[in-house]
């Protein structure tokens, strides 16, 4: 066994029997209603299932073997939306790793969740982004705006390694000045690939040199309402405000994953203050589960909105890919 398997163990069992993975997320959802240690418990029951379900095989034929096969060369979508899964499967174990339901026991840290869930919401959301529109067009557009705005980080990540301090050397600085220059000129590259793919798809500069409008908080905004819209449940304007509240979620989560007394006292439960022999009042904190649920939950949607997308472009049914 390698040390990247999930143990489950005793009485949790690896996917509930009466959840239909078609509709499992908005099952979940219903779960949620009732004690938030439970419906934690339960939504935790699904992640060693959500981890092993690996993106299928691309048929021949189908509509991701055709994007993969859009621009030779120059843009890979079906690699970069598997890296991007990848990176949420990876997240999701090392939350389940911490968070891993026992006989008779769950424990809710106060601060280490967050980052992880962080990171889940992110790399699900913005493959269901990319996958989650029928244009090709429009995919290749979102992925181009995802992959400009990477250029953009990768630049200010090279810039700040290679700040210049006075007491350096001829020979430190030049060797710096070398490191840009050759991060500059692969930039170029990049750059022109970028735009060569562009111009091959029919998609103008100007629509992705600004990066992604609105960031991650725009991409997981327009994945939650697609997810929820086409899913035929939900009228627009309730769309609307749940993409808005999964929003507002990854907004504070993202402030939970940086100190911040003020982020951690609003996602803590505290009890009455006692003031002690010493003139100290004491307040204990704990994590406040449903905000982690919730948190879970948006995680949960989003990972398998994505792993449904990629099935489904892939040429192979949803439930064929959950259960293999």
């Amino acid at each position: 066994m390698s040390e990247d398997s999930i143990i489950f163990e005793g009485e949790w069992s690896p996917w509930p029997e009466d959840l239909d993975p078609v509709k499992a997320a908005d099952q979940l959802t219903t779960s949620t209603l009732g004690d938030p240690h439970d419906s934690l418990i339960q939504l935790l029951r699904t992640v060693p299932t959500v981890i092993g379900s690996a993106p299928v095989r691309i048929r021949e034929g189908s509509r991701m073997a055709e994007d993969g096969d859009a621009v030779p060369g120059l843009l890979n979508l079906p690699m970069l939306c598997h890296n991007y899964l990848a990176g949420s499967a990876d997240f999701f174990k090392g939350l389940y790793r911490i968070m891993r339901p026992r006989p008779k026991a769950l424990e809710i840290p106060r601060f280490s969740a967050y980052p992880l869930l962080r990171g889940v919401i992110e790399s699900s959301g913005q493959t269901a982004w990319v996958l989650g529109t029928s244009e090709r067009r429009d995919r290749f557009q979102r992925l181009l705006q995802l992959e400009k705005a990477e250029m953009d980080y990768d630049r200010r990540y090279v810039k700040s390694a290679t700040v210049l301090h006075d007491d350096y050397t001829r020979e430190r600085r030049s060797h710096m000045n070398e490191i840009l220059r050759k991060a500059e000129s692969e930039r170029r590259i990049r750059w022109k690939q970028l735009c060569n793919a562009a111009a091959a798809l029919g998609i103008d500069e100007t629509e992705f040199e600004q990066g992604v409008p609105g960031g991650y908080e725009s991409i997981i905004s327009e994945s939650a309402y697609e997810s929820h819209l086409s899913d035929g449940e939900h009228t627009p304007v309730e769309c609307h405000w749940i993409s808005r509240y999964y929003a507002s979620i990854w907004v504070f989560i993202s402030g939970l994953s940086h100190p911040s007394v003020s982020r951690a006292w609003a996602g803590s439960l505290h009890g009455p203050g006692e003031t002690g022999a010493d003139g100290y009042t004491r307040v204990k904190t704990s994590a406040n589960p449903e905000l982690i649920r919730d948190a879970l939950l948006m995680a949960l949607r989003l990972h398998m909105r994505a792993l449904r997308l990629w099935a489904e472009a892939s040429g192979v049914r949803w439930s064929d890919a959950i259960f293999g």
